[in-house]
């Protein structure tokens, strides 16, 4: 297995190196000092051992098989983030990747029935997700497609009116109801305020016509709202209620004749929800069974910090601001020595004859590796040791070997 995956890395000078591939996890220790890679990026497995790639028959070299991945990143959300843009990232911005953890984790296991999946912070901007059950590391193309595409609300960006941006049909889809449950808090606690993104709050009377974009013409709806958002003392929380109101109040008074109207308006408010939350799912980056992805527990070669892992249940408390960085680490770890620490460990990491366990546990990265263990890498331990039982009771059945 490890011999036919796909490493790539980017060392000094941005040189792009792909197509590596290690025996053994000691080659792989050894690759990575040896060339002090600056980023690690993780491929696909394939036919064959990547590194013998251009010895190999023509036609021959495969991939098949990789982890389900997502990539979001918050670059993708600067049309609708007012506080940050390009690779700048704050506490007023970070709720969007902390809703698309959610809405995305609980689609997969939900469902697609997926079990082993865990979350990890790219280092700078944005979040990045595995599937690494079977099924899901089995997929072709076709099959990986059809699964972003099935998370892929958004179509476009906000120059395109309502319908061609969030096509939606009435009733809702079944996931789109359940994820609009996490939606709707975060827009009215982060999106709305002033304290958040302030689409609505006091005097901002651009962005309150970036949501009347979705209202539909129907009589004198918009400019009615329009005058009850500018009196005096209402909140931003207000005027999301009063648009609520009057797009229902206009939906009752017309009669069933008018189905196209009431279908748009019924479509309003759920629109402008999923329009400025839903997650903005980079699909290039699933659709590829070939694809690379940062490693998980690189350091971000921008930002020093480590690619840490997010636990989805607890996705809310996670700080990108306080991951560990490579000056901290070093802090860290140089004060566990100098306080005693654990010498055997420490003189076997300097010296390379042991891997450095216990020290890196001693630092701030060893609650989130506590952390991944415990939800992630042991439940995938079982079901991997489980399966291989099945498989062997299986096989002793056929041949009678007991």
């Amino acid at each position: 297995f490890v011999p036919r995956r796909e490493f790539s890395f980017t060392i000094e000078n941005d040189i792009y190196i792909r197509y590596l591939s290690f025996g053994s996890e000691a080659e792989l220790v050894k690759g990575i000092q040896s060339r002090q890679p600056h980023k690690i990026d993780i491929g696909a497995v394939f036919t064959h051992p990547p590194c013998n790639k251009e010895s190999t028959k023509k036609g021959s070299f495969l991939p098949v098989e990789r982890e389900l991945i997502f990539d979001i990143d918050l670059t993708d959300y600067d049309e609708i983030r007012t506080c940050c843009s390009g690779a700048g990232i704050c506490h007023r911005c970070w709720p969007y990747m902390t809703v698309a953890i959610r809405v995305i984790d609980r689609g997969l296991r939900e469902d697609f029935g997926f079990k082993h999946i865990f979350w990890v912070y790219s280092g700078r901007r944005g979040v990045h997700c595995w599937v690494c059950d079977r099924s899901a590391r089995a997929l072709g193309n076709d099959g990986r497609s059809a699964i972003v595409e099935y998370f892929s609300a958004i179509n476009g960006t906000m120059e395109k009116n309502a319908a061609d941006l969030v096509p939606l049909t009435v009733p809702l889809h079944p996931s789109l109801k359940r994820a609009l449950g996490d939606l709707e808090t975060m827009f009215i606690e982060n999106i709305i305020p002033e304290s958040g993104q302030g689409l609505l709050a006091d005097g901002q009377t651009e962005r309150w016509e970036s949501v009347l974009a979705f209202v539909p013409d129907v009589g004198d709806l918009k400019e009615t709202v329009r005058v009850a958002w500018a009196a005096p003392g209402v909140t931003a929380s207000q005027r999301w209620v009063q648009l609520q109101s009057a797009v229902a109040h206009t939906r009752s008074g017309l009669k069933q004749v008018h189905f196209r109207e009431r279908t748009a308006l019924a479509k309003a408010i759920p629109t402008i929800v999923l329009a400025f939350t839903y997650p903005r799912i980079d699909v290039n980056v699933t659709k590829g069974i070939n694809h690379l992805l940062k490693s998980p527990f690189c350091v971000h070669p921008k930002t020093g910090r480590v690619c840490v892992p997010i636990v989805a249940e607890d996705c809310e408390s996670f700080d990108p601001m306080q991951v560990p960085t490579i000056p901290r680490l070093v802090a860290e770890f140089d004060a566990f020595r100098e306080a005693g620490g654990d010498d055997g460990a420490a003189a076997a990491a300097e010296s390379g004859s042991a891997a450095p366990a216990e020290l890196w546990r001693q630092t701030s990265l060893g609650d989130y590796m506590t952390k991944w263990e415990r939800g992630f890498l042991r439940p995938l331990e079982r079901d991997i040791a489980a399966t291989m039982r099945r498989r062997a009771e299986r096989a002793a059945a056929v041949t009678g070997d007991w």
